[in-house]
């Protein structure tokens, strides 16, 4: 008797937490978001993205403000197919400046290594060798910089509705889009 008691509250825990993990989470208002719609002005179902900082969520619609001087986007929430919310943004800029300076500090160094010329038709000093490793490795390093940096993270949140839509896909004229939202 003890056993079976120990075992149904030991389930009943774990579906209380199950169940409470299934609870959409409420998106604070200010978050950065990615909002996945469909445009209803066209007659055929097409699915638009629109990425932009939350200034509002209601049972009936959300609000997006896309630039901070532009005018908020507002969206039924009939419309709204999906939505991520940023985890952090990305630093493609900041990895391409500090491979921009690697590139051009490496190359100057490696200029600067081989020393000057003391024959030949070309004559070059090691300072102007320097420079112009330089300027041909720091493109590549802001290249390599660019492409090794990570882009911004994104996690799918729960809109809160069970629909099921088919359509073309956005970005592909031959897909079909399903879309469920939960």
């Amino acid at each position: 008797m003890r056993h079976a008691l120990l075992i149904g509250l030991g389930l009943f825990v774990i579906c209380a937490s199950a169940a409470v993990a299934q609870q959409p989470q409420p998106i604070p208002v200010g978050s950065r978001v990615r909002v996945t719609f469909t445009d209803g002005a066209s007659g055929e179902a097409s699915f638009d993205r629109a990425t932009g900082t939350l200034v509002g969520l209601d049972d009936d619609a959300l609000t997006l403000l896309q630039t901070p001087t532009g005018p908020p986007l507002v969206l039924p929430r009939s419309g709204v197919a999906g939505m991520e919310l940023s985890l952090r943004r990305g630093n493609r800029g900041k990895g391409a400046l500090i491979g921009l300076g690697v590139g051009a500090g490496t190359g100057f160094l490696l200029g600067m290594a081989s020393g000057d010329d003391d024959e030949g038709f070309l004559r070059f000093r090691a300072e102007e060798k320097g420079t112009i490793v330089a300027v041909v490795l720091a493109p590549v390093g802001a290249l390599i910089g660019l492409l090794a940096s990570s882009g911004e993270q994104w996690r799918p949140v729960s809109v809160g509705q069970v629909t099921l839509g088919l359509g073309p896909e956005a970005r592909r004229a031959d897909g079909v889009f399903v879309c469920l939202r939960f």
